[in-house]
């Protein structure tokens, strides 16, 4: 980082060639790489090459439609084509990939493909990028679920996962199962150093299973893993189109269509009459707007739709100015959790922390806990010991966590979250922000994970034109990948595995 601080336009080269020779970088043809990150795009792609090269199972039409009749029974639901046919080729195939938009059934043919699997005696795993994600599937599908980091069980003290290409994944209490069958969710959020050492854990004859939502924002790390494959024909896939959730029923689910496909959503504004799950209040002054966003989660909302105001997340594009993160979660935790005498309270490079404060964990800490704490992770503070300097937090799924020293700077307030750090999350009541301030981040692909966090209800402070900036901008950041180009040309030789070999060390 220091190099390319000091390198300026005209004068990289030098630098370029320093890099180069202490192996911090790769030349590959044209390209320049991080070097771990060009084997694990060169991993990457054999392993999918070798999946897509590799022969389907032997097993019948007739045996895969007896095990969907036998759970469209257990679970009281009758399947469309499009997710028996996902279930068909997630049980013959090694490698199938799934995607659809909100209300498509994407969680249907999850809880589907996990009755299939242990019908057939498969020994099945379920994992996703965050915590909550990996918890909704686990609820959903009535089978234990944990994080990839978590499957593959990450040992602080070497720094590395247990299982890789050495040592195929396993479950069960004492670890003795090989993995048969695996799903994971949400996989538009893995980057592509997780993918490599996710794909280097799973047996070699284990199917695998890859939902998502294609139209997300991408891995908040280097890569576009999921919209790659999705990219790469050879691959199998399943899209789920057809939407279960009427629009009478859903606004939040028909404006997320609307704005997929580039047209600006028709939202109704609250004029005491139209009853529905979305709400757009027109705001152009940012202080007014801040003001409104306050007022809304702590006193409207929970008095006019019955949320408790713990049940209602901002999300905003930016951490920056007076719509972003940091102020907007200022001015709600004075509205929400102010100072009071007996209220113990812990400065932390200069923010303030109050018992009953609602905080976010922002990276991934695996020391500080036996299961560890992931970015994202949510929680309220419980204790506050001034004079140790130090807090327990209690962490969304109920584990207790001991805050102190370096630790504590990596919490922060969740009043109010970036909508990149919402990925992965449902909530039931969502406030939305955007203003033309935000220029820079407006785009569909944020706007649609925006949106698409809502489960119950969505309330948009915005503006008509920053609203439609928003929806019409097609994602504008490129990124620079040749996975998909490795993939084709691995299948296009016939030396897959020595590939597998050489960049799995």
């Amino acid at each position: 980082r220091h190099l390319l601080g000091l390198a300026g336009y005209y004068d990289f080269g030098p630098y370029l060639e320093e890099l180069l020779n202490e192996g911090l970088v790769a030349k590959d043809g044209d390209a320049f790489y991080l070097k771990q990150l060009l084997e694990a795009e060169n991993f990457v792609a054999a392993f999918v090459a070798d999946r897509c090269a590799a022969r389907p199972s032997n097993l019948t039409k007739e045996l895969v439609a007896a095990c969907l009749a036998k759970s469209q029974h257990e679970l009281n639901i009758k399947y469309t084509f499009e997710q028996r046919e996902a279930v068909f080729l997630a049980t013959t195939s090694p490698l199938l990939i799934i995607t659809g938009g909100p209300g498509c059934g994407k969680t249907t043919t999850i809880r589907a493909l996990a009755a299939a699997f242990q019908a057939m005696g498969k020994v099945l795993a379920l994992a996703a990028p965050t915590g909550k994600a990996a918890q909704r599937m686990a609820q959903l599908c009535s089978y234990p679920a944990s994080t990839i980091h978590r499957l593959l069980k990450f040992d602080p003290r070497s720094g590395r996962f247990k299982y890789g290409i050495n040592a195929p994944l396993c479950v069960g209490d004492a670890d003795e199962r090989r993995v048969e069958a695996l799903i994971i969710d949400e996989t538009s959020m893995v980057d592509l150093a997780l993918a490599k050492d996710l794909f280097a854990a799973i047996p070699k004859d284990a199917h695998l299973v890859l939902v998502g939502d294609k139209d997300q924002l991408p891995s908040v790390g280097p890569g576009r893993v999921f919209a790659e494959l999705l990219s790469t024909p050879q691959i199998k896939k399943v899209v789920l189109s057809q939407i279960f959730r009427r629009s009478d029923e859903s606004g939040i689910t028909t404006a997320a269509h609307s704005i997929n496909s580039g047209i600006v959503p028709n939202i109704p504004v609250p004029d005491g009459i139209t009853r529905s799950d979305i709400y757009l209040i027109e705001r152009s002054d940012p202080e007014e707007a801040a003001r409104m966003v306050e007022n809304l989660v702590a006193d409207q909302i929970p008095k006019k739709f019955n949320f408790s105001s713990t049940d209602i997340t901002v999300l905003t594009p930016s951490n920056r100015g007076p719509l972003g993160t940091i102020q907007l979660n200022r001015r709600l935790q004075e509205r929400l959790n102010p100072p009071k005498p007996n209220r113990k309270e812990l400065e932390v490079r200069g923010e303030k922390f109050r018992l009953r404060d609602r905080v976010c964990q922002r990276v991934n800490n695996y020391q500080i806990d036996q299961e560890g704490v992931f970015n994202g992770d949510t929680g309220e503070i419980y204790t506050i010991d001034t004079q140790k300097k130090s807090m327990q937090v209690e962490l969304w799924d109920g584990r207790l966590i001991n805050y102190e020293g370096a630790n504590l700077s990596q919490l922060s307030l969740c009043y109010a979250l970036s909508v990149h750090r919402s990925q992965g999350s449902e909530m039931p009541c969502v406030v939305l922000v955007l203003h033309e301030s935000h220029y820079s981040l407006l785009e569909r692909q944020l706007l649609y994970t925006a949106v698409t966090r809502a489960k119950q209800l969505l309330i948009v402070v915005s503006t008509r034109k920053a609203l439609s900036i928003a929806t019409r901008r097609a994602t504008t950041k490129r990124r620079c990948t040749r996975l998909q180009a490795r993939i084709e040309a691995l299948l296009a030789s016939t030396d897959i595995s020595s590939e597998l070999e050489v960049t799995s060390t």
